[in-house]
Parts: structure tokens; sequence; C-alpha cells
């Protein structure tokens, strides 16, 4: 159990830094908890969503991987996207919050 709330906590921080760089990604969800956040990341060109692990194959995901590395313009759209989620300024305004500012 603990092991399994460590590697959700590095999965987090892995998206957190993901979004920062602006990390182009293939997405697929192993709970339907992720499903919402996948679509919505797919939507705005984040991410490419594959979709639920059961239904994902090898060949989806190499062919998705190909039309990534080939796609450069693409890939920098999703490099946009990812950016314009996160500003990095997340504590300044977390302090300036609690200090009523």
């Amino acid at each position: 159990m603990r092991g399994g709330r460590r590697k959700g906590k590095r999965s987090v921080e892995a998206g957190r830094i993901a979004s920062r760089v602006g990390l182009p990604a293939l997405v697929i969800i192993i709970a339907d908890n992720q499903e919402m956040n996948a679509r919505h990341l797919s939507e705005i060109g984040a991410v490419r969503y594959l979709g639920r692990y059961s239904d994902v194959g090898v060949t989806d995901i190499a062919r998705n991987l190909k039309q990534m590395i080939d796609d450069r313009a693409m890939t920098e759209r999703m490099q946009v996207a990812m950016k314009s989620l996160v500003d990095a300024s997340g504590t300044e305004r977390v302090v300036q919050a609690l200090l009523g500012s």
C-alpha cells in the first residue's frame, strides 16, 4: 500500500515536470478516474490520449509515437498547449493568499 502511494506521488510530480517543460506525451489510462483529465488534455492538444491500457496495443503506441516524431509542428503545438497549463508561480500565489496581499 505504501509503495503504491509513493508511486502515485512520483506520477503526479512527473506530470508537473512534463507540464512545465512542455513535454509531448502519449497517455494511456489505467483507472476510470484518469479518463476525464486525459480526454481534456487531449482536447486542448496537450497530449495524445490513446485510451484504456486494456484497449491499447504495442502497434497503437508505435504508430502514434512515429506520428509524433514525424510531425514536428504537431509536437510543437503540444508543447505550447502543455506549457500553457502551468506558470510556475503557484507558490507565490499561495504565499500572497496566506498573507492577504
